[in-house]
């Protein structure tokens, strides 16, 4: 049921981001991050997340299949993360068109790559 969800889509994101509402300490980093209730994930379960991320852009790495910038990737390649990130993280598909696993990838992606990928420029 999406209408507890706060941030469903990513313009109800950007609209609350614009807003005198938007309390980021309230909710923390990422804080369009949700339950299936609305209610902001703990700062555990928003750690937990972006480790799988790393772990899955590690193993692409490890695959030669890391791309140097996220958005030029292989969309494929972008597919099965966005999948994989869901079936690990179930909270993460509680949104349209995955836009929050999009969202958090763009927005981690380029530090993680200029740490691991540095080599590969």
């Amino acid at each position: 049921d999406q209408s507890k969800l706060r941030f469903f889509t990513l313009t109800q994101f950007n609209a609350w981001l614009k807003c005198a509402d938007a309390n980021m300490k309230e909710r923390g980093q990422l804080p369009f991050l949700e339950d299936v209730n609305g209610r902001p994930l703990s700062r555990e379960k928003k750690a937990a997340i972006c480790q799988s991320m790393r772990e899955l852009w590690r193993g692409f790495k490890i695959k030669n299949q890391a791309p140097l910038k996220w958005k030029k990737g292989d969309p494929e390649l972008q597919d099965l993360f966005r999948k994989e990130m869901a079936i690990k993280h179930p909270e993460l598909a509680l949104c349209a068109d995955n836009w929050k696993i999009d969202y958090i990838a763009t927005e981690r992606y380029p530090s993680w790559a200029s740490t691991h990928l540095k080599d590969q420029k």
